[in-house]
């Protein structure tokens, strides 16, 4: 595999992504209000208990729920590159993408 001579102009990039952000904007936030809404939800009952092991599990699902969020914003945006945002909100949360035939 041949790497290109392409160079990375930051300003492009920095531009090409605030574009992406404001034109998904309602996707990306609402995805973000749902899983910091659930997993601080978690943290914070699970931190009422003054448990040592429940406060840590809290935290374990918060990690949990920027991790989920993360690959979502990835499909998002490598859909919105790829010219087609024809993916539900859950296959987006899943990372999976539909079988077309070919592998």
């Amino acid at each position: 595999m041949e790497a290109t001579e392409r160079r990375i102009e930051p300003g492009r990039v920095i531009g090409e992504a605030f574009t992406t952000y404001q034109t998904h904007a309602s996707p990306l936030l609402g995805a973000a209000l749902i899983v910091i809404g659930v997993t601080s939800a978690i943290d914070l009952l699970l931190g009422l208990t003054g448990s040592l092991f429940l406060v840590l599990a809290g935290i374990a699902v918060g990690l949990i729920g920027q991790f989920l969020y993360t690959g979502y914003v990835v499909k998002l945006v490598q859909d919105a590159r790829d010219g087609r945002l024809d993916q539900s909100m859950d296959e987006l949360f899943s990372g999976r993408r539909p079988l077309r035939g070919n592998r």
